[in-house]
Parts: C-alpha cells; sequence; structure tokens
C-alpha cells in the first residue's frame, strides 16, 4: 500500500510539472460549414470568425492579399487581424464580414500598403480560401511580431506548429 501512495505521489507531481499551455489545440475542418454561415445574418457571420484562428490558402482566390498559398489568421473581436505565413513576421491587417448591402455575404480583409485589387471574398466560394479554424489565439500571434521558428509551405498545419512553437 505504501508503495502505490508513492507511485500515485510521484505521479501527480510529474502531471503538475506539465504546463498548462501545452493542452491540445482542438481545430475543426470549415468544409461545407461556410455555406451555412454565408447565409446567416451578419451577426452570425461575425461571430464565426471573431476570436478564431484559421489558416487560408489565398492560391487562385485573393491574388490581392499579401499572401499566397497558405497561412494562419487570427481574427480578433475589435476587427484587427494577425496573419502569418510562416516567414520571420506577423503582419497586421483589418477583418469585417457581413452583407454589406450586397446579395451574397463578403469576408473582407485589407493590409497597410496593399491596397491593389479587391479586398473581399464572396463567402459561399470561399470554401478553398478557409480551410481550418480553433477557438481563440492559439498560436499567440501579435502583429509585427518576429515569430520563434520559419516554416516551409507544408507546414501550415495547427498541431505541427503548435509543437514547434512548444504551445
Amino acid at each position: 500500500m505504501r508503495k502505490m501512495a508513492v507511485t500515485v505521489i510521484a505521479l501527480m507531481l510529474a502531471l503538475s510539472a506539465v504546463p498548462a499551455t501545452q493542452a491540445a489545440i482542438v481545430t475543426e475542418r470549415v468544409g461545407g460549414a461556410i455555406s451555412k454561415v454565408a447565409k446567416s445574418p451578419d451577426a452570425e457571420i461575425n461571430a464565426y470568425f471573431s476570436g478564431y484562428t484559421f489558416i487560408l490558402n489565398s492560391r487562385n482566390v485573393m491574388p490581392s492579399y499579401p499572401f499566397d498559398g497558405p497561412a494562419f489568421v487570427y481574427f480578433a473581436p475589435n476587427g484587427a487581424l494577425a496573419l502569418w505565413r510562416g516567414d520571420a513576421k506577423v503582419y497586421p491587417g483589418r477583418w469585417e464580414a457581413g452583407w454589406f448591402g450586397n446579395k451574397e455575404a463578403l469576408l473582407c480583409m485589407t493590409f497597410p500598403g496593399n491596397n491593389d485589387g479587391e479586398p473581399c471574398v464572396v463567402l459561399v466560394s470561399a470554401r478553398t480560401l478557409i480551410q481550418e479554424r480553433a477557438k481563440g489565439n492559439v498560436l499567440n500571434l501579435k502583429a509585427g511580431a518576429a515569430v520563434p521558428v520559419l516554416l516551409q509551405r507544408h507546414q501550415v498545419d495547427f498541431k505541427f506548429v503548435a509543437k514547434k512553437l512548444g504551445l
């Protein structure tokens, strides 16, 4: 009995040494869900993006954005966004989503110094742009901040990056 108590105490000490930041990142594939969101009122569309980190892939969808291929984008509730494409910088921007008097709901992202082209994409056709999301700023993206690791394009995956960053 004494040996079992010592084992339990040792296990409890080992578990308490694991940092709380190593909690698993829970993600969801966006897929067809975006079609449903695209038919929702403005408040629901905004709630879908606000406070989430997404993996976006702009290839052949939004040539006016300052990234080509996959990127992580955190959509802050205050309309700010932080975009990281795996290089040494997190880019600042602004976002908004809704109907804006149009026939179709839009997701709009603007970036300083990049005013070429249309900053909005029709949500219902954005299934190839919007791939996966996780609640919160799971990668702790901060606009203008350097990041501790550089990624290859094929490494844009929540779980892979969280492990590389020690989250």
